[in-house]
């Protein structure tokens, strides 16, 4: 993996140095092994290498393929590596960037269709004075551009780019009322956007390619190279027992290519299924190598006094030992990032992320893991953040959706009778089925609920100058229930949701110097999911059944069987939030209440919130807590683009 950056200009002309001594001051506190540079007349690129598996040893990016007269730098660490080695004819040592190249040669632009992993690249062929840019699958690591008169500037952090071409932008109000507009983690709902304009980013499964038109206009032109959801189809012949077999040997599958030939790695682990099915496939593949793996686990800091409840896991322990104590060579170590405070550190994070952080509560423990991964001295953590959505989708509402519309009540009353047998009354169940169901109708004749600046702080005359209440309806979309296996389809590639993810990982991974895998994102597990019908995510057995049966024998039955609990770190944010509160108020008032924050902002509603704070933040509702750090990441984040516009 790497940082790559760069500008190459289209017309022709030499590229002056002085630029690429900025862009390296831009990167100078990330953690690169290796760093390298080319310029050669109209063409600079850099490659600052971070060694995370030991074949990365003989990259020597960027290249330059004097014969075709091609340019290439490249971010990658490819799955698929031995297949494309041997389609190609490589020697087994071949480093990923080269295979890139190469594959490229072969197959031209659609060598993206094979390639699987992680990757950004920028190729430039001379000859044809073209650029070719492109981002894996799912965005895991991220690439911004920017093309004015002729020059594509090119980084994988967003802020090196008007840092190092020295230009004016001009700040993108629509992404930036979004990112406070959105209730939620999500930073905008424009996905190529950015906070300054002009300033894009390459989206999941997308390449790029810039070209004169005219004597002197340069097109950007988008392709879409993967859309599972167009090309993987449904087998509406698989059994229950088909998918449980499919599920077990594709999971087996990937964990190999993410594994490749590592022996020791760490991994984010609690005792939620997603986690625990990736580590649990994992040990025994490394048990076999004589490896281990170092799991981290968020706890709440002992002072909060948090204690769990019947229905929700705040210190997951227990399950994490029962994961350890079924596989030997998992070492578990528990995090509780006592003293670290998000609005302590928040300036920090925003430098780090580029964005104004709306996960905050998971800022803390997250970058603590990696750091004590990192110090341990792995250079991957394995973690499942993005199963949800994927392998272990499925609820019991979905699929009596499904049955209904097949008019098989009796496989509807089996599902009900789940409930019955847990305890759970089938009768309160329904109702909230229907509480679900109806609500999200209700966006098209309740007025309370369409209207989308009851629940946050937004300028109404700004957001409407930019329709937010219809993209925001638009946007959020995918909130509702799956009724059909088309619903179920569509959820499963989130590309805003993905992009965003890519995006924390890769500057994350240039932080700590440690790589994020998720075996849940990769191709392989992804297609799986797009060919298994409905019925088999849930039945008249388990919600979330490809996981919860697929892994009997590998997860712990107390993980695997326990449906009515649910694992949620963070649990002591309100106590973080309240012993941080008064060493920052007086920054936050200053930043909050700046002319250049406020425009985005009712003045009346952070009034009220300030008034609601003097009791003790932690005192606050939930949704105001998180709110008061969420306005002080936007405040220094809106301060840090000011100095580029």
């Amino acid at each position: 993996m790497s940082a790559i950056y760069g500008a190459i200009d289209l017309n022709g002309g030499s590229i002056d140095e002085k630029i690429a001594d900025r862009f390296d001051e831009a990167y100078a506190k990330c953690k690169i092994d290796r760093n390298k540079r080319l310029i050669s007349g109209n063409v600079y690129m850099h490659c600052g290498l971070q060694i995370f598996y030991p074949h990365a040893e003989a990259e020597q990016l960027p290249l330059y393929d004097e014969e075709n007269n091609l340019y290439l730098t490249s971010d990658c660490v490819l799955d698929n590596r031995k297949k494309l080695i041997s389609e190609l004819g490589l020697n087994a040592t071949t480093p990923d960037g080269e295979i890139i190249l190469e594959a490229y040669k072969k197959w031209g632009k659609e060598s993206l269709e094979h390639l699987e992993g992680l990757f950004s690249f920028v190729l430039y062929d001379k000859k044809k004075n073209e650029i070719f840019a492109a981002v894996d699958q799912f965005s895991q690591r991220c690439l911004f551009y920017h093309l004015r008169d002729g020059v594509f500037y090119f980084s994988t952090l967003f802020f090196p780019i008007p840092k190092a071409s020295l230009l004016k932008f001009e700040e993108n109000e629509r992404w930036l009322i979004d990112c406070i507009s959105l209730i939620s983690p999500a930073v905008s709902t424009e996905q190529k956007e950015t906070a300054l304009k002009g300033i894009e980013k390459i989206i999941c499964g997308t390449y790029i390619t810039v070209a004169k038109e005219k004597a002197s206009d340069y097109k950007i032109k988008e392709k879409r190279y993967y859309d599972p959801n167009a090309t993987v189809k449904t087998d509406w012949n698989m059994t229950l027992e088909e998918s449980e077999e499919l599920v077990r040997k594709t999971f087996k599958e990937a964990l190999q290519d993410v594994l490749q030939e590592q022996t020791d790695v760490a991994a984010q682990l609690s005792s939620g299924l997603d986690s625990s099915t990736v580590v649990c496939n994992a040990a025994p593949i490394l048990a076999e190598r004589g490896g281990k793996i170092y799991s981290y686990t968020a706890v709440p800091d002992s002072d909060a006094g948090v204690k769990n409840t019947r229905g929700i896991l705040y210190d997951e322990t227990d399950g994490v030992m029962k994961i350890a104590n079924m596989y030997s060579n998992i070492v578990p170590e528990f995090v509780d990032s006592k003293g670290r405070y998000y609005l302590w550190e928040a300036e920090d994070f925003v430098e780090t992320c580029e964005l104004p952080c709306k996960s905050q509560q998971n800022m803390i423990w997250g970058d603590e893991i990696s750091k004590k991964a990192r110090e341990r001295g792995m250079r991957i953590i394995l973690c499942g953040s993005t199963g949800n959505c994927t392998a272990s989708a499925g609820k019991f509402e979905d699929v009596i959706y499904y049955y209904l519309g097949k008019l098989d009540f009796r496989k509807v009353n089996s599902i009900f009778n789940v409930f019955r047998d847990n305890g759970i009354s089938r009768k309160r169940f329904f109702k909230a089925l229907l509480k679900r169901h109806f609500g999200y109708y209700k966006w098209y004749f309740d007025a309370k609920m369409r209207d989308c600046y009851s629940n946050n702080v937004t300028n109404h005359a700004l957001g409407e100058k930019y329709d937010l209440s219809k993209r925001l309806r638009k946007g959020f979309m995918h909130y509702r229930p799956y009724e059909n296996m088309k619903r179920m389809r569509e959820a499963f590639y989130l590309i805003p949701a993905y992009s965003q993810i890519g995006e924390y990982d890769t500057k994350d991974s240039l932080k700590n110097g440690i790589l994020s895998r998720d075996p849940m994102q990769t191709v392989k597990i992804i297609n799986m999911c797009y060919k298994i019908p409905i019925y088999c995510y849930a039945n008249a057995d388990y919600e979330r059944r490809l996981i919860r049966v697929g892994m009997k024998g590998i997860v712990p039955d107390d993980i695997r069987k326990n449906m009515f609990q649910r694992g949620r770190q963070s649990g002591d944010n309100s106590y973080r939030l309240g012993k941080s509160w008064e060493k920052v108020k007086e920054k936050w008032v200053k930043k909050v209440y700046s002319d250049d924050v406020m425009r985005y902002l009712d003045k009346d509603k952070i009034d009220a919130l300030l008034k609601e704070y003097a009791n003790g933040i932690d005192k606050a509702d939930m949704a105001s807590s998180y709110r008061a750090s969420n306005l002080y990441s936007f405040g220094i984040f809106i301060e840090k683009i000011k100095k580029f516009c």
